[in-house]
């Protein structure tokens, strides 16, 4: 059987080297939902991570409430694409 393709929600590519971004569209950073639904895309989202932990990957994570702050995103962005450039990622 073959192995599905891993996919995340947005990834930064320098050369060979990558950075998953996650965006957490149920809740802000204190995961708390507000209903069933929002309940069941966090339940959803914990899976995903696990499927990082077993590929060994860390993504970035950005939740509903970084989304309000444009500027500070805007430097979390930016920080990362330095990483790549200077090496990081996987």
């Amino acid at each position: 059987m073959q192995q599905p393709r891993f996919y995340s929600d947005f990834a930064i590519r320098y050369g060979s080297r990558v950075i998953h971004i996650e965006i957490v569209g149920a809740c802000g950073a204190d995961r708390v939902t507000r209903n069933d639904w929002e309940a069941h895309l966090l339940a959803q989202f914990d899976r995903r991570l696990e499927v990082y932990r077993q590929k060994c990957l860390t993504p970035e994570i950005w939740y509903l409430n970084d989304l309000l702050e444009p500027a500070q995103l805007q430097k979390r962005f930016l920080a990362l694409v330095a990483q790549l450039r200077s090496g990081g990622g996987s």
